[in-house]
């Protein structure tokens, strides 16, 4: 400050500007960090399982994929798998599907279900010989893909900008396949037989900024499972960079020039972080922890701005029939910038009492849902997150409390 004005003001009112300039401060820091604002509200899909959903992209449509057992149909040996949309804020279904899918699905169906950014289809994979492109509203098929290899499939992946399917498939010979398909037509582009054996839980991911594709392997490695990740030109198929010696990872998201893998273990090691893989390096680090709880087995980002994982704690259980109890259930929001974690949100307490069963969503319009993809539980979790200005990014869901 100009010494001529600082005679002009004197010491006291300097020393009130000076204080009143601290304050300021104080108050703009603590409202970057500070909790965003959350609307919440839970609803029941009944029926089965819920093994595979998708979320609009403005948060305000959720697609499940259930899988019936044999008693939910009058035990006839076949299992059906049942589609529904559902309006998130008006907790009402909009329509609902049931098809009969093959006897070699009836033991591990196809997880993934995707919505096409530009087309508004449906794609699923629950039978794990073609893929099924639906229509968004109507749920009815429009086509089906299939793979070219004798296999199963075990994840896919659509890019809908450049007309592209990659599956991932795995055979009985115990190899894996990478194929590459037109939307379109289902033409096979190219394939490539991959050198791993044994695919991860969650194993694919794409990035269509640049044609990006990571395949996860797992394997086993000293006292613990090991994760190589691989990541793919979608060009051409080939191998861009290997990153080995990874711990064990069950849920991957790109975002941005970041990959971001959520560890995967029983939910009992407080020390477990996301893993940020940069993508221009290959280089790993641990930025978004949950010192009380660790974290687990999914990740996903909302409106560009939060990072949302499950979070919460397990407690094993020797001599059991049941190896772990939940002790806690969470999910946790950290602001993706400052990397910073903001907030947590209960949940039901069987929610991390298994292995991989929670599944986390997230959309553009600020919103995401979380549901229980093992263990059965037909509670889905919905949330909006207003940004720091206090603006809801969509129309704000009742703040209740979950029952």
């Amino acid at each position: 400050m100009d010494s001529r004005l600082a005679q002009l003001l004197g010491p006291g009112v300097l020393t009130m500007l000076l204080r009143w300039y601290l304050l300021f401060a104080l108050l703009s820091i603590r409202c970057v960090g500070q909790a965003p604002d959350i609307s919440r509200a839970d609803f029941e899909v009944p029926g089965g399982i819920i093994f595979g959903a998708a979320l609009s992209h403005d948060g305000s449509v959720f697609y499940a994929q259930q899988y019936l057992s044999d008693d939910s149909i009058g035990g006839d040996n076949q299992h059906l798998v049942k589609l529904s949309s559902w309006n998130i804020s008006g907790k009402v279904m909009l329509a609902s599907k049931t098809f009969s899918e093959a006897q070699h699905t009836q033991t591990m169906p196809c997880r993934r279900t995707l919505l096409g950014a530009t087309s508004g289809h449906l794609y699923v994979c629950s039978d794990r010989a073609y893929i099924r492109i639906l229509d968004g509203r109507a749920l009815t098929t429009l086509r089906t893909v299939q793979t070219y290899s004798e296999g199963a499939i075990r994840d896919f992946a659509i890019d809908e900008s450049r007309d592209r399917l990659y599956l991932l498939a795995e055979h009985v010979n115990g190899a894996s396949t990478l194929e590459e398909l037109t939307i379109s037509t289902g033409a096979r582009i190219n394939e490539v037989t991959l050198t791993e054996p044994m695919l991860a839980y969650s194993p694919l991911a794409y990035r269509s900024e640049g044609s990006l594709l990571v395949v996860a392997f797992a394997r086993t490695g000293g006292f613990a499972e090991k994760t190589d990740l691989v990541f793919y030109d979608g060009s051409t198929l080939e191998v861009v960079k290997r990153v080995s010696d990874l711990p064990r990872i069950d849920g991957l998201v790109f975002f941005g020039s970041k990959l971001l893998a959520a560890p995967g273990y029983a939910g009992y090691k407080k020390q477990k972080c996301i893993l940020s893989v940069d993508l221009q390096t290959f280089k790993s680090d641990k930025n978004f922890c949950s010192p009380n709880t660790g974290v687990h087995s999914s990740v996903a980002i909302v409106n560009n701005i939060y990072l949302v994982a499950a979070t919460g704690i397990n407690r094993p259980k020797l001599f059991s029939d049941t190896p772990i109890e939940s002790v806690s259930s969470s999910l946790s929001v950290w602001s993706v910038e400052t990397r910073k974690l903001l907030t947590t949100l209960p949940l039901p307490p069987d929610f991390t009492s298994w292995l991989s069963g929670v599944t986390i969503l997230g959309s553009s319009g600020g919103c995401f849902v979380a549901y229980q993809s093992a263990g059965g539980s037909p509670v889905v979790i919905s949330a909006c997150i207003a940004d720091q200005r206090g603006e809801s990014n969509r129309i704000p869901l009742s703040r209740i409390r979950p029952k």
